[in-house]
């Protein structure tokens, strides 16, 4: 992870290039300390726009958990920008998605259940603590915080409405399957759904028929 360690010690370098203010932090491996920063001549809005920028592109091309140089800039912009606006849930769940990417759990989980703090009626905050655990096969937490999603989403979210489906696949509910998967074709890219949907109206006729009989 020797790019990671650059853009750490970069990451402390520029902070003490910017002196004035001081604030307290930790970086990775728990070692603290207090460092001047002063943020006032920095515009947020192209922060912030760079910082997007790195990242779509860094989502796209890390391969292997392994920081890339987009990776890396994104990293180092949306640290400043937090601490720069420490109320933006965004620049949390940004953050929670390169440490996750990163292999960093506990800075990710940290990070997102941030986002959530700061606004619990935002919808992305649950998404993406749902994706985490997701990822990593805990089903039932996955499901918690998909659910909690979909009770604030502001417009339709077909990966959200598969992922849910997805779960209660494989706890054997295929009714609640079904409902959730059918909400993902009129707007879904995702052409495994239309397969899935059959098999499972399959299996509840077949489920159907064998209650029926018994």
């Amino acid at each position: 992870m020797r790019q990671l360690s650059i853009t750490i010690l970069f990451i402390f370098i520029f902070t003490v290039c910017t002196s004035s203010i001081s604030y307290a932090t930790s970086i990775k491996g728990g070692i603290k300390y207090t460092i001047p920063v002063n943020y006032s001549h920095l515009s947020e809005s192209e922060l912030s726009a760079k910082a997007n920028n790195y990242y779509n592109i860094a989502n796209v091309s890390s391969v292997n958990n392994e920081p890339d140089e987009n990776m890396s800039k994104a990293l180092l912009l949306y640290t400043i920008l937090q601490n720069k606006n420490p109320k933006k849930e965004l620049y949390s769940i940004r953050l929670g998605n390169l440490y996750d990417k990163l292999g960093k759990y506990k800075y990710a989980k940290s990070n997102l259940c941030r986002a959530i703090g700061i606004n619990p009626y935002y919808s992305d905050g649950y998404y993406y603590l749902g994706e985490f655990y997701y990822k990593k096969g805990q089903y039932r937490s996955a499901l918690r915080e998909y659910i909690r999603a979909e009770k604030y989403l502001s417009c339709s979210n077909p990966d959200l409405y598969y992922k849910i489906g997805d779960i209660y696949e494989k706890f054997g509910d295929t009714r609640k399957a079904l409902v959730y998967l059918k909400k993902v074709q009129p707007n879904s890219s995702n052409k495994n759904v239309n397969e899935k949907i059959k098999q499972l109206e399959n299996a509840d006729k077949t489920n159907q028929k064998f209650y029926t009989n018994n």
